[in-house]
């Protein structure tokens, strides 16, 4: 039975009725009364977020059963998938109840993918099950409202951190389940059709398996996990393997490359930014396949070392008796602001240990003047994940980079993207042109993002971030915070631009190192090139930026500027010219 007739069958019978809203309301269409009571049954239900709705309940009864070892689905198993979605759609945005109790039942487990893995080629359970893994993999941020001055910051927060809980249990579930080898079969089906052969509906449905990938490898990890599997493989190292080894790596390789799937190449980019987020280009490139087990035992043995150094130092600082006498020591080789040796008042073991720091008092910042920290991080995991990584990194460069961003380049100067979408191009341009430096330079493999419209692009979009930082309000501190991390993306972009180029220069092929001298010509001459470094580091201020992006910057600064110094060697670089004007000299009559 087709799921549009189970909607229209359920709106005749009065089940579910769509309002002017978008929303459904549940109620009889005889009975007014019935209405006010099922309103004001809803409002009671949705006032706290560990409520319980029977009718939920009852539906997630009917999904079906186990029968010993196997799961049977039950008569109206895909009506029942239509209803929870519903029961998502009427759910409080403010505190999430209906995807919170869904979560806590553990419907996932036992009933949606046993369900979906029990039954693949039933196209109406698979079609509603896609629906609904969209909904319940949301992001929180996108779950909840985006202003709510009722809700308390605690409780909000405490929600959030719960649906993150929840949303790390499913993506293990995905990996128990093996759900990507259902996605990559349905995929591939709905690619060998081609784009003119599909239907509206195989495209949405191809939407939204990416749509599903996307959500589950953007759920954050968890910091303990992350602490205890630095160098082994994490939940999130596993599931990109399952991606890679069930081919839809491939697949979206092929989503980037071809000219007919257009409409689905910044989803893909997303994607796999989201393979290699957690991961050092310079980290991957240097990784070498063939040396797997002597890189095991090499992390192995400079952990033992790290941790034999830890235990000595501790044995060291533990004396059996106390000095009470501090003394005064020299420090040769070290001279003050005269030209003695410098004095200290402490007894140290090494040169490195001496510090001015201790007696200073620490600055103290308000609430409303924190620091902003930067919380990314960079693993290491294990020799087997990266080296798929790298394989499939190197992969991309060869078959799609160059057409993917130009596409995506187009796309977004077209304005057909979302708002956040300049930030995934910007962290592919600085990822994989690093990558492509560190392994094999190949200036053919990154040709569309080293020319004078790209450069100008980059440029275009950080002034545009820099503008949005000065139009935003003092009290926006998140909104700007989020507009300097993008901001952060562009100036890393920029700098990596200017590494490449300076390879370009250098380069002993006449031909790269013409167009190399063409794009330095245009940076070095334009006003706009020259302020930008002194316009941004204007700007800096510790609540907004962080300390990583003033590390950046300063080297992006550097390195221009070193440029520019080398570029004034061989070329004369005339900034403005003028020419004097003749003064007019009387003449005598």
């Amino acid at each position: 039975m087709d799921l549009e007739a189970i909607d229209d069958e359920e709106n005749e019978k009065g089940i579910a009725i769509e309002d002017e809203n978008g929303e459904f309301i549940h109620y009889e269409d005889d009975d007014e009364e019935a209405v006010d009571q099922n309103q004001v049954k809803q409002e009671t239900t949705i006032s706290s977020s560990e409520s319980i709705d029977p009718d939920l309940v009852a539906t997630i009864a009917a999904l079906g059963s186990y029968e010993i070892d196997k799961y049977v689905k039950g008569p109206e198993c895909a009506i029942c998938i239509v209803d929870i979605i519903k029961f998502l759609r009427i759910e409080n945005k403010s505190l999430c109840n209906i995807r919170l109790q869904i979560a806590k039942s553990e419907c996932m487990e036992k009933d949606l993918l046993p369900i979906f893995t029990t039954y693949p080629d039933d196209d109406d359970i698979f079609e509603a099950m896609v629906r609904l893994l969209v909904n319940v993999t949301m992001s929180s941020l996108l779950c909840m409202e985006n202003e709510n001055n009722k809700m308390d910051k605690k409780q909000k927060t405490t929600i959030v951190l719960d649906i993150n809980n929840y949303l790390r249990e499913y993506k293990e579930l995905f990996l128990k389940f093996n759900v990507m080898k259902y996605f990559s079969s349905k995929l591939s089906t709905l690619l060998v059709l081609g784009r003119t052969n599909r239907s509206a509906d195989d495209d949405m449905l191809l939407e939204r398996i990416l749509i599903i990938i996307r959500n589950i490898l953007h759920v954050p990890c968890d910091s303990e996990e992350e602490a205890n599997y630095q160098y082994s493989a994490s939940t999130h190292d596993k599931l990109v393997l399952s991606i890679i080894e069930y081919g839809i790596a491939e697949l979206l390789m092929y989503l980037c490359g071809s000219t007919s799937e257009e409409q689905h190449c910044i989803l893909s980019l997303e994607i796999i930014n989201l393979l290699f987020r957690d991961f050092d280009a310079e980290t991957l490139a240097q990784s070498n396949p063939t040396e797997v087990n002597n890189n095991i035992d090499n992390e192995l043995k400079a952990l033992k070392e790290k941790e034999d150094l830890i235990k000595k130092k501790g044995a060291l600082s533990r004396r059996s008796r106390h000095s009470r006498f501090g003394g005064t020591y020299v420090m040769l080789g070290k001279k003050s602001i005269t030209d003695k040796d410098l004095i200290y008042h402490k007894d140290i073991k090494k040169i490195k240990d001496m510090t001015f720091d201790s007696e200073k008092t620490i600055q103290r910042h308000t609430r409303f003047n924190e620091i902003a920290e930067d919380r990314s991080s960079k693993r290491f995991s294990t020799p087997q994940v990266r080296n798929h990584l790298r394989e499939l990194g190197l992969k991309f460069l060869d078959v799609c980079y160059n057409r993917l961003m130009k596409k995506v380049k187009g796309l977004l100067c077209r304005s057909l993207g979302t708002a956040n979408d300049e930030s995934f191009y910007m962290w592919s341009c600085k990822f994989f042109m690093e990558f492509n430096r560190c392994t094999n330079f190949k200036i053919e493999l990154v040709a569309e993002t080293l020319s004078i419209d790209t450069f100008s692009y980059i440029l275009q979009i950080i002034f545009k971030f820099h503008e949005d930082v000065k139009s935003l309000g003092g009290k926006k501190v998140e909104e700007k915070r989020k507009v300097a991390k993008r901001l952060h993306n562009s100036v890393r972009a920029y700098r990596e631009m200017l590494e490449n180029l300076s390879l370009m220069v250098m380069s002993k092929d006449p031909k790269i190192k013409n167009i190399g001298n063409v794009i330095e010509n245009t940076i070095f001459y334009q006003q706009e090139y020259r302020e930008l470094p002194t316009l941004l580091l204007k700007q800096f201020h510790t609540r907004f930026f962080t300390k990583t992006y003033l590390a950046d910057l300063v080297e992006c600064t550097h390195l221009y500027v070193r440029m520019l110094e080398t570029y004034s060697k061989t070329n004369t670089l005339i900034v403005q010219e003028t020419k004097k004007k003749k003064v007019p000299t009387a003449t005598l009559r």
